[in-house]
């Protein structure tokens, strides 16, 4: 087949691929950040693309008649995953499709820790060998650190290192871990680590001088992967029908590391204004935290026992690596930690949120901590006792699936409310709308449920004057098409809510059935933590008025922001909190509620609005 050469706009990302390819694998190939939540599957339809009316492109087929409508595909809209390019042409990706710019939460609530690094950093200087006896630069250190009983070297890549930094003068900066050298750096160098929250959708990083432990800096990028769907299942189904996928998957998490890493160091060098720039080869330790999926796609570890009950990891131990391992484009010497994981799908980043928040603590009132995703992880805390589960909460409250859902980006609708029997919205950004996130979904069915447009089983009050009927059935509007940036009437459909109250109900469903498993009820608990970036930013009235979070006093609830980025940066800078999150991951004992006999029920219950 011949080769052609496709452009992405805005941007203008090329890519050269085979006749007959997919846009969207154009689109992965080319980086241009066109969203697919199903991975390709055809089901979501959140790639859309625009075309000229006679671009060299296969004609519409069943699947986008289905999910377009007849207005879209005269406009040239079609769907990347099940249009084929049959010669060169250019591609224009919408501002609801695009799967880039959105809000990244990196910030939480701050908590001291003490400051012991599980690497010494020690300046060495190295007498010059004796001339009647030859002896190496090995040796030398060996012997000037009182350790003639390490094995023969420590490696080349060390070495590599030492040789490198003894080249100027004869001081050497040494990590020492245990006592033995594990890095080193030339004299004056300044010892940085990484601390990342490695999650499905997005990748917190931050930057902290491991000297005193000072954060420098801090920076969120999309996670690259959401390219190949938009959960975690999508991507394990994506492996599990391409197996070469899971080197690529791998890959394309530590080039994105190691371009954070250096976006980080840049940004920290021009904030200080240092004469010696940060580089990212001065980064020795890091510490990445993720669910389990993510923690396999990172390492290269199979995910084919994560895809089938009863979605067996292949590690829970924590693991610890070297840069040059991984292909992370920092110091090659530099100690990669990735902390334990609970279960196939409760991994070390509910953990770091356990430590941060204090959650998992201990003593005290009985406290409840919840991260919300597409996989909502739930723990409760009760004395030295940790209950944990995880609730496949879908990707709605992530802006997937919903007809005009999006991430919390520039122009996504953040906020609802209905006053004088109008609806009235708040966007990211204060411009124009383009679709609604998370929160202004939440919002939105509490008002009009409030106001009286949605009953208590999600159906649409047709006598209520926010109500209309549109092409799909009863719909309400909450931005117009004059005042949306794409001239389309922004509308939530019953379709819609259906979606919200499975996501809401999972979410309920697991933290009943976890009280339940205690032998306790809602009202003991003393605190109610949320964590993550969709739990900042929701209206916990809200979440309360549709049922998703039992009815609590107010002061009971705290949003704490990214906690387990905050717990990765503990990791990374305390030898003693990896020690409590070690003790804290053997307290907990794990819940599968699916196969309790009530869960169907109480599920059934937990749909009501």
């Amino acid at each position: 087949m011949a080769d052609v050469r496709i452009v992405f706009l805005p941007g203008g990302c090329p890519a050269v691929v085979e006749e007959r390819t997919t846009l969207l694998e154009a689109a992965q190939k080319a980086g241009a950040g066109l969203a697919a939540h199903c991975g390709g599957a055809g089901s979501c339809g959140a790639c859309r693309v625009r075309v000229a009316a006679d671009a060299p492109v296969s004609p519409p087929g069943l699947v986008e008649e289905q999910l377009l409508r007849p207005e879209e595909l005269a406009a040239g809209i079609r769907l990347a995953c099940q249009t084929l390019a049959l010669g060169s042409l250019q591609v224009e990706i919408p501002p609801e499709s695009a799967a880039v710019a959105q809000r990244l939460q990196v910030g939480g609530d701050e908590h001291c820790a003490r400051f012991d690094p599980p690497t010494e950093v020690r300046d060495v200087e190295l007498p010059p060998p004796p001339a009647a006896t030859p002896q190496s630069d090995w040796e030398i250190l060996i012997r000037r650190l009182d350790l003639e009983e390490l094995r023969p070297n420590p490696g080349l890549g060390f070495l590599r290192r030492l040789g490198a930094a003894l080249a100027d003068d004869r001081t050497v900066r040494l990590g020492l871990r245990r006592g033995a050298p594990s890095w080193a750096l030339p004299a004056g160098r300044r010892p940085l680590g990484l601390a990342v929250d490695l999650g499905t959708t997005k990748v917190a990083g931050y930057l902290v001088d491991m000297a005193d432990g000072e954060v420098l800096t801090s920076g969120g990028v999309t996670n690259p992967q959401i390219a190949y769907g938009e959960d975690v299942l999508s991507r394990i189904t994506a492996v599990m029908l391409d197996g070469a996928l899971q080197e690529r998957l791998s890959r394309l998490v530590m080039d994105a590391l190691g371009v954070m890493a250096a976006g980080l160091c840049r940004a920290a060098s021009e904030r200080a204004g240092a004469q010696a720039p940060l580089l990212p080869g001065d980064i020795t330790e890091c510490v990445v935290v993720c669910n389990t999926v993510m923690h396999h796609l990172a390492l290269g570890l199979s995910v084919q026992g994560l895809g089938v009950a009863p979605f067996r990891p292949v590690l829970r131990a924590p693991l610890e690596c070297k840069a040059a391992e991984l292909g992370l484009a920092v110091h090659p010497e530099a100690n990669v930690y990735f902390p334990g994981n609970v279960s196939g799908f409760i991994g070390s980043d509910h953990l770091a949120m356990l430590l941060a928040s204090g959650v998992g603590r201990g003593g005290g009132g009985p406290v409840l901590g919840i991260d919300i995703g597409t996989n909502s992880e739930i723990s409760l805390c009760r004395g030295g006792e940790i209950l944990s589960c995880s609730a496949a909460s879908g990707s709605a409250f992530e802006g997937s699936t919903l007809r005009f859902g999006m991430r919390a980006a520039d122009g996504a609708i953040e906020h609802v409310r209905v006053r004088d029997g109008r609806v009235e919205f708040q966007t990211v950004g204060g411009g124009k709308p383009v679709g609604l996130c998370g929160s202004g979904v939440l919002d939105a069915v509490a008002r009009l449920r409030a106001a009286g447009a949605i009953n208590r089983h999600g159906a649409f009050v047709a006598e209520s004057p926010l109500v209309r009927r549109g092409p799909a059935g009863p719909e309400v509007v909450i931005a117009g098409a004059d005042v949306s940036r794409h001239g389309r009437d922004l509308t939530l459909s019953r379709q819609d809510v259906g979606r919200i109250q499975l996501s809401k109900g999972a979410i309920r469903t697991a933290i009943e059935l976890l009280l339940r498993q205690a032998g306790m009820c809602a009202a003991e608990l003393e605190r109610f933590v949320v964590a993550g970036a969709f739990g900042t930013y929701l209206d916990v009235d809200s979440a309360m008025d549709v049922g998703m979070f039992p009815r609590l006093p107010r002061e009971r609830f705290r949003q704490v922001g990214n906690s387990a980025g905050l717990g990765a940066r503990l990791l990374l800078t305390s030898e003693s909190a990896r020690r409590q999150c070690a003790d804290m991951a053997a307290r907990i004992r794990h819940c599968e509620l699916t196969g309790l006999p009530e869960f169907r029920s109480e599920f059934t219950r937990a749909m009501w609005l």
